[in-house]
């Protein structure tokens, strides 16, 4: 079994084993007995709370782990927001889950980027800094000390910024920040905010005011680095970030289909951003993903897999001798290594966010276990109770994201392949029609270079007619002198 949403190669090595474990046993795990703790469930439920009596409360799970500063935490009441019993409002993430699962997207990479380069390159903040940058008294001292110990304009390529407000969330990417205060610009590595945003039009957040107040962040957070690193008063940071050097974008990308998951798609987007961390964020990509510029479309780049173009123009070559070279692919790093990026082909959408509360729950329902096991408040009898309990659930999350693979994400697949098919087609009939006209236009210059040589052909033989009957002139003009001439001495 693999994981659909991360890298087999970037699974660690207990999800490994784990996996393999129950691969093994063919997924036939028998259910965990009904234990004393379940039966007493109903009559030691606490209210507002759907695991608390099930798992015990007061358990807490951290990233990273052993006291890290700015360390993210879980508890059990966490777990009810991704509970299949959940319904409607009550499945809404909340500020825990999101921080800690985007910090660990982060820190363990899940792509093919070493979790090392992933982590020197990109930063994570948590959910409140946007809420303290935008409410109350003070706006950037509430959040002048975060990044205290970084400058983001030399340290870090990008910051990613869960953002929350009016019940809903939604993400904000800072690209290469620093590149805004260089001297000697270049387009390679371009500063940018980009929105992205799982309700589109419809949201409560909009992107002019994610950007205003990200770009305000920016230059006020320049000004603190400048000053702190001279030792004097730096008051250009507005001058050197505006939407002259920093650009915004509010890409269409897979939405939601409901009113609660919101939060799972801000943790798609993380995922699927730092599993294909992009070396590189160039104009040509900002163009290509500009709605503004692109007309709506993908124009000047494929929005689909390389591997499935070239096989696909195979197949096309072989059958209709149409091949590779209709495809004009666009040399930039995300066009040619994940062409799908922050587009709406990005992953499909609500069978990816179905598949990823079954997992946030399983890498929960892991975390927990682990910060249960090693609690010493609970006696032997109550604590294989409670374990079995861990060990029953963390099974079941492990098959429902077979079966939820199955039934979902593979069924999305061939809806994606289809799609990308279809473009494909319309590259070729595009290029096709494109040939069709080169060919008429062809045809219309190679009759109008022949009208031209029948043209010239035609001055050519006046010409020589005319000189041929000037040449008959003068001889009969010189014929006619010399009788005279001779005339002239007969007369004398």
């Amino acid at each position: 079994m693999q994981f659909h949403f991360r890298c087999a190669t970037a699974m660690s090595q207990e999800d490994v084993i784990i996996t393999k474990e129950i691969t093994r046993k063919d997924q036939q795990r028998p259910s965990s007995p009904i234990s004393i703790l379940k039966n007493e469930k109903t009559g030691n439920k606490k209210e507002g709370s759907l695991n608390e009596s099930i798992f015990g409360s007061g358990y807490t799970a951290t990233y990273p782990k052993g006291g890290v500063r700015g360390a993210e935490a879980i508890t059990t009441t966490d777990l009810d927001y991704l509970d299949p019993t959940a319904k409607g409002n009550e499945r809404k993430l909340k500020d825990n889950a999101i921080n800690y699962h985007a910090r660990r997207f982060v820190g363990e990479s899940f792509g093919i980027s070493e979790p090392e380069t992933t982590r020197e390159r990109t930063q994570v903040l948590n959910s409140q800094f946007f809420t303290r940058l935008t409410h109350g008294p003070g706006y950037y001292e509430n959040v002048r000390n975060w990044m205290k110990e970084i400058n983001i304009f030399k340290d870090k390529d990008f910051i990613l910024i869960p953002i929350h407000g009016k019940d809903h969330w939604s993400l904000a990417i800072v690209t290469y920040p620093g590149s805004a205060v260089e001297e000697g610009r270049t387009s390679e590595n371009l500063p940018c905010i980009i929105h992205l945003d799982s309700m589109g039009r419809n949201s409560a957040h909009t992107s002019l005011n994610v950007s205003v107040n990200l770009m305000r962040w920016l230059q006020r957070e320049y000004n603190r680095v400048e000053s702190e690193r001279t030792g004097n008063v730096v008051e250009d940071g507005a001058t050197l970030i505006n939407d002259k050097t920093m650009r915004s974008l509010n890409p269409s990308v897979p939405l939601q289909n409901n009113g609660f998951d919101c939060g799972v798609f801000v943790l798609l987007y993380i995922h699927k951003f730092v599993q294909n961390l992009p070396e590189k964020f160039t104009l040509a990509d900002y163009n290509s993903l500009n709605p503004n510029l692109s007309g709506g479309k993908d124009s000047n780049s494929l929005t689909i897999r390389l591997p499935q173009v070239r096989l696909f123009a195979e197949k096309q070559r072989r059958e209709n001798s149409i091949g590779a070279d209709y495809f004009d692919i666009p040399n930039t790093w995300m066009q040619n290594n994940c062409p799908q990026m922050f587009r709406e082909t990005w992953f499909p959408a609500q069978e990816y966010a179905n598949h990823m509360r079954i997992y946030l729950r399983l890498v929960q329902l892991r975390d927990l276990k682990r910060a249960f096991s090693a609690s010493a408040n609970l006696d032997d009898d109550r604590k294989r109770t409670i374990e079995k309990e861990y060990t029953s659930a963390i099974e079941k999350s492990y098959v429902d994201i077979v079966k939820n693979y199955s039934e979902h994400v593979a069924v999305a697949e061939k809806k994606m392949h289809e799609l990308e098919m279809i473009r494909i087609k319309e590259l070729i009939n595009n290029k096709a029609n494109v040939e069709a006209k080169e060919k008429v236009r062809d045809a219309a210059m190679k009759r109008s270079e022949k009208t031209e040589k029948l043209r010239e052909v035609k001055e050519w033989r006046k010409e020589e007619k005319e000189k041929k009957a000037n040449k008959k002139v003068g001889t009969n003009d010189r014929e006619r002198a010399k009788a005279e001439l001779i005339s002239k001495d007969w007369l004398t």
